[in-house]
């Protein structure tokens, strides 16, 4: 670049610097503080700035001014700005209304708030006349709508809240208020101003009531920045933000650094350099005013630069941001498409590549040969081009092709390229007349998705789903946001007279009312195939431009594998799950034919939104309805090719037991082809000349002598089914195994419900051996298969060494012993965890309390009570010193209760995690709760709860000597009044506001007044799982063949309050005077075994047992 011209676009960046930037993540902020005028001016810094419109009135508002609509005719008007658009489908809208109704003009059901967008529709947020918060966002035809759970009272000032995240949350006040609409996102186009008081869809929906601060986020806001909002403190990001390059990309062209300043921002600090870990040595910018960076010396193509911008606020903070990279283009042809390794790769595709630096033309070389491409022999020299495209005209299906581009640059140079690979997509042969769509979703890379009818209805992947294993071999796993499959319409989709859908479905959760399953069409539809949030199906069609829908009788179960189906026969729906007949429904069911002309989807429909959230596997569409009997055998899956492969697919195998290969023969299958390898492609291209080949027989089983190791890490393996005819080859599809560097013990993989298979028949508990330990659930499933380390399972041991013997203990017998010094191996390893504690009496009126529970509140409490007996009038104080955040209202405090009963009369003073300190009771046993609130108060904090007869009083304070009352909106002390007898509870209460997670509550200064007797005592109240352990040790024995026996003890006395997985290593040349060599039985308990002493309960789990090098 010429002096003149680099000093140009410096120029001009540093002009931009000057200029007011924008606070990061904010799109608008309209604060409504002018008072006066027709302009309301957007205090985001991005000039959105609205004209007020027939006459909204300045007044006095929720903060400072606002503005008055007469629900007639005015409202603001925001001209069309791209930076209107969130970018990324996600965002927040937040602002304060005092509405004086519900509904729009003359009664109609919606009163706009503040919208963007009719078709399509961006955010657009009403009231309702149901009382509620409307929300919708979609594309045009399928505007995703839901409401909130909470609702708007008149006349009085509501923080009102929405964001989008896949879902629509609602927030009033700052509190969670209802999620709705599962896969929900904002589109990303739309040119329609933006109004407030007004919504921009077609009605008149003027708001009556005063409307102030509304702001628009590109960010979904998280509930305690909701809340923080709420609480007048809206969110900053401090950090430098949108690269220019963008991170991670190839090709940059010039060395000019862009980003945009963290809020608040005065200065940057610039670190670049070659390595991702940026030192002092590497900043080459202090302190600059403006946001960019020119490099000088230039840039060195295909060298990674990596960067970082440090920003400095007017306090002196210093916000150090993240590291960033680009990478120059390289002098070599990159990025090729297909991409290097890919599959099922269409016969009449186009190669293409992006050009090295400099480069003025590019020599082509593609073959079926690697070598013959890598010399440019054979005829794969297809000539010099200048395009950076390539036809190659019909390919060979089922083959690997390799391909290289060759740079010329200026001057006659050359570079010469990689190497790149791909693969063609297999001969499917007409499956079945009827069937015109099959797709097996057993690609596991990319986003091609075959169609294995024969028909050649491929698709694409939309979003990012992940491809796991599946049912029969792999799927797709939709994440119910924005995930599923799409193919084009073809002719062979239509569908007449009959239709059969079908899938192999595992979903994640019962959450969105309509999760769409397969589908075609909309407002002319062939078929649409949902799951409901009752677990039933939902088939709908349209007949004669009339919509049908129906319901199934049967239901799904979330987080199982099961097979749906939904067919049109004789004019009606017909329903079925795994096979049996799950409902009928419709009636007069004409299908619409060739008048449908929509995309096939998987995992949504073509209304936009109604995504699926789990695996899906093995969808079909056949155009004729089937028979039970044809349904059930399209469930299982290809029946000529070969099944349940042993190992199983993507399983994890101790080299001593990598002993066969077996499988379940495919149908008409009377001999089989052998492959086995190390590479999965090479195992996917092998023919019977290749080495990976091994051999035909007529065993289902092959033996792995001398062809795994220790450590030897994957393996793959496929078996072709040969017909009768002995021509006739079905190719399987390639599985795949790991032996990793490690002896494997358990690791809890093999156990399923089944009796005789179960964890607690392997792993003897106290039920037999009288410990105090119980291994696995009481009910199934029995292993755990939530808190896992890896894999889907793990062992839970409850401990309860409150009794005799005072310790817990779980025993395995192996059978025969093992050898644990095989292959090097010196340590046994094995992944635990526990729970948090639940209750530690340090001394002086110090406790730790740690508790789950769904809350304190409704019409029954689920928390740890620390308590003392009290008589008649008396009063509690404690300070919180600090409070694990696992919902923003957790709870620690003090309480007064009548009895231990989940659903007593009671009253306590609470410090939250994120929503202030709070006074709340229950009146009546049994009964709703009610409270008053102070927010923006935090811990550490006292707070004290008094008694006089039946009335209770509440104060806070953040020194302990200067209280505050808690009062009502009037300013007025709240009293309230709970019916109580005179003998109560009196103490220290926590609650984690969530039943999945357990809070710790720091408490000091425990003080009462009053008739109170006795020593503090703790107890779990409800009927939630207390997800909190009591203070233990952890150790692990082994015995040898001659019955000789060891234990080590871990070094933490209180181990199995680890919250997070642990490893325990420990050297077998611990385990004093047992041979390792001989093991016969392995121990791990919860305890001291050698010196017991009564302790407490909990529950331990264990992972991942394994013999390992050093």
């Amino acid at each position: 670049m010429s002096c003149r011209k680099m000093s140009r676009v410096v120029a001009a960046v540093l002009a931009l610097g000057l200029a007011q930037h924008a606070t990061a993540g904010q799109l608008a902020w309209w604060a409504f503080d002018e008072g006066s005028g027709t302009t309301a001016r957007d205090g985001s810094g991005r000039g959105n700035d609205g004209t007020l419109v027939n006459g909204p009135v300045w007044v006095d508002g929720k903060l400072g001014k606002a503005l008055q609509f007469d629900g007639v005719n005015d409202y603001v008007q925001v001209p069309h700005s791209p930076g209107l658009i969130p970018t990324t489908g996600k965002a927040t809208v937040a602002v304060w209304i005092n509405a004086q109704r519900h509904t729009g003009p003359g009664g109609g059901t919606w009163q706009g708030i503040l919208a963007k967008g009719g078709a399509p529709r961006l955010y657009n947020l009403y009231t309702h006349a149901n009382r509620v918060i409307h929300f919708s966002t979609g594309v045009s035809g399928a505007y995703m709508g839901s409401t909130s759970t909470g609702q708007v009272p008149l006349n009085e000032w509501v923080h009102v809240a929405v964001v989008v995240d896949g879902r629509h949350r609602y927030y009033l006040n700052g509190e969670p208020a209802g999620v709705a609409a599962e896969g929900a996102s904002v589109p990303t186009g739309g040119t329609a101003n933006l109004t407030i008081g007004l919504t921009t869809s077609g009605e008149a929906n003027y708001f009556l009531g005063t409307i102030d601060d509304p702001r628009i986020y590109d960010v979904p806001l998280t509930a305690q920045e909701v809340k923080a909002l709420f609480n007048g403190q809206p969110p900053t990001w401090p950090k430098a933000k949108k690269p220019d390059p963008a991170d991670g990309i190839i090709g940059a062209i010039t060395p000019l650094l862009q980003w945009e300043p963290g809020d608040g921002a005065l200065f940057h600090d610039v670190y670049f350099g070659t390595t991702p870990n940026l030192t002092a040595a590497n900043k080459v910018g202090t302190r600059q005013p403006f946001a960019m960076y020119y490099h000088v010396p230039g840039l060195e193509p295909g060298v990674t630069y990596y960067w970082r911008i440090d920003e400095t606020a007017a306090d002196g903070t210093v916000a150090t941001g993240d590291v960033w990279s680009f990478t120059p283009a390289p002098p070599a042809a990159y990025a090729p498409s297909p991409a290097n390794g890919a599959r099922n790769v269409l016969l009449d595709g186009k190669l293409s590549w992006s050009a090295g630096t400099g480069a003025i033309s590019h020599d082509v070389y593609l073959g079926t040969n690697r070598e013959n491409v890598a010399a440019g022999t054979g005829g794969t020299s297809k000539g010099t081009q200048a395009g950076t495209t390539f036809d190659p005209g019909a390919l060979a299906g089922d083959t690997t092709y390799y391909w290289r581009i060759d740079e010329t640059q200026v001057g006659g140079g050359k570079t010469k390229g990689d190497i790149w690979s791909f693969r063609t997509i297999p001969f499917l042969p007409l499956a079945d007349p009827n069937l015109v769509g099959w797709w097996k979703l057993d690609e596991e890379a990319g986003t091609f998705v075959l169609d294995s009818s024969g028909r050649g209805n491929h698709g694409t992947v939309r979003g990012n789903p992940l491809w796991v294993a599946g049912y029969d071999g792999g799927a797709l796993h939709l994440d119910g946001v924005d995930d599923f499959a799409e193919i084009p319409h073809h002719a062979t989709l239509t569908v007449t007279s009959q239709v059969a859908v079908m899938a192999w479905i595992n979903a994640r959760n019962l959450v969105a009312e309509y999760q769409g399953v397969i589908a075609k069409g909309n407002t002319v539809r062939s078929y649409s195939l949902y799951l409901q949030r009752a677990g039933t199906l939902h088939f709908s069609t349209t007949s004669a431009g009339a919509y049908v829908g129906s319901v199934s009788t049967g239901t799904v179960k979330p987080g199982e594998w099961t097979h749906v189906c939904a067919m049109v026969r004789g004019g009606s729906h017909q329903y079925f799950i795994n096979g049996e007949s799950a409902g009928t429904g419709g009636g007069n069911v004409v299908l619409v034919g060739a008048a449908d002309t929509a995309t096939v989807r998987l995992g949504n429909t073509q209304e936009g939104a109604r995504f699926f959230s789990g695996l899906i596997d093995e969808a079909r569409i056949y155009n004729a309805a089937l028979t039970q009997a044809k349904l059930q055998e399209a469930m299982q899956g290809d029946p000529t090719r070969a099944g349940n492969p042993q190992p199983p697919h993507n399983a994890e195998i101790d080299v001593r037991a990598a002993e066969m290969l077996e499988w379940a023969a495919g149908k008409g299958a009377t001999r089989h082809d052998v492959y086995f390898g190390s590479s999965r492609d090479a195992v996917e291209a092998a023919d019977t000349r290749a080495p990976e080949y091994k051999g035909r027989q007529t065993q289902t089983s092959f033996s792995l002598a001398g062809l795994v190791a220790f450590g030897g890490g994957s393996y793959f393996w496929r078996i072709d089914e040969v017909g009768a005819d002995g021509t006739t080859i079905h190719k399987g599809r390639v599985w795949t195994f790991v032996v990793p560097a490690y002896l494997i013990v358990d690791n809890m993989e093999s156990y399923t419900d089944d009796e005789g298979n179960r964890i607690y028949e392997a792993w003897i508990d106290g039920w037999t051996n009288k410990t105090g330990s119980t291994v696995g659930n009481l009910v199934a499933p029995f292993a755990e298969r939530t808190i896992v380390h890896s894999g889907r399972q793990a062992m839970p041991i409850d401990y309860n060494n409150i009794g005799s013997p005072f310790y817990s203990e779980a025993q395995m017998t192996l059978a025969p012993v093992q050898n644990w010094t095989d292959y090097g191996t010196t340590n046994l390893s094995l992944w635990f965890r526990g729970n948090p504690i639940g209750f530690v009496d340090k001394g002086n009126a110090a406790f730790t309390v740690g508790a789950s529970g769904h809350d304190i509140w409704d019409n029954a409490d689920d928390f740890r009570f620390v308590f003392k007996r009290l008589n008649g009038n008396g009063s509690v104080t404690v300070r919180v010193d600090s409070l694990v955040n696992t919902h923003a209202w957790a709870k620690a405090g003090v309480m007064i209760r009548e009895s231990l009963d989940a659903g007593s009369p009671m009253a306590y003073m609470i410090v939250s995690a994120a929503s202030g300190v709070s006074f709340g009771w229950r009146q009546v046993g049994n009964a709703a709760c009610g409270s008053m609130t102070q927010t923006g108060v935090t811990a550490p904090q006292w707070v004290r709860l008094t008694r006089t007869g039946n009335a209770f009083t509440a104060q806070y304070s953040a020194n302990g000597t200067t209280w505050t009352d808690i009062r009502n909106a009037d300013g007025t002390v709240t009293t309230t009044t709970v019916s109580m007898g005179p003998n109560a509870y009196v103490g220290l209460c926590v609650t984690s506001h969530n039943t999945a997670a357990t809070t710790t509550a720091e408490l000091s200064g425990a003080a009462t007044t009053g008739g109170v007797t006795g020593a503090w005592q703790q107890v779990w109240i409800g009927d939630d799982p207390d997800l909190t352990n009591s203070a233990a040790g952890l150790y692990v024995g082994i015995e040898d063949s001659t019955g000789r026996s060891a234990f080590v003890t871990h070094p933490d006395p209180a181990a199995a309050n680890a919250s997070a997985w642990t490893e325990w290593k420990i050297p077998l040349s611990s385990f004093t005077g047992v041979n390792p060599a001989r093991v016969k039985a392995l121990y791990l308990g919860v305890g001291d075994r050698k010196t017991p002493v009564p302790g407490g309960s909990g529950r331990i789990y264990v992972d991942n047992i394994r013999v390992t090098k050093p």
